[in-house]
């Protein structure tokens, strides 16, 4: 999980303002997934948060 969650924290730093993009719109796709926000959803779900306030 944490070599994951590393790798995304990497992508959003910035370095490759296109791919951060894509990973919140994927236009090639029928269906785009948020990683973002998904991720944010997973988070709050996994740190027992009852508010939902990590950013959603």
């Amino acid at each position: 999980m944490q070599p994951i969650l590393r790798f995304l924290q990497l992508l959003c730093e910035n370095h490759n303002p296109e791919f951060q993009n894509y990973l919140r719109l994927q236009d090639s796709n029928k269906t785009n997934y948020n990683l973002v926000c998904e991720t944010l959803k997973f988070l709050d779900a996994i740190c027992g948060s009852q508010t939902g306030l990590l950013g959603l």
